[in-house]
């Protein structure tokens, strides 16, 4: 019996973090729990045309 992966249609998620500050306008929806992800976090970011979702910056200790 072959294992199937869980799949989920993006065009159903719920959007659970909304920013409306401007340039920096996005909505984003956590999908890890969705498609059963353990050790690693997914989320969908939806950004309106012309807008960024946060200021450029890096993240010293995620790989």
């Amino acid at each position: 019996m072959q294992k199937t992966k869980p799949l989920i249609n993006l065009a159903d998620v719920e959007f659970d973090d909304i920013e409306n500050n401007g340039l920096y306008t996005s909505r984003r929806a956590t999908i890890s729990d969705l498609i059963g992800a353990r050790k690693l976090g997914y989320n969908l970011t939806e950004l309106p045309p012309g807008k960024a979702q946060c200021p450029f910056h890096n993240h010293h200790g995620a790989d």
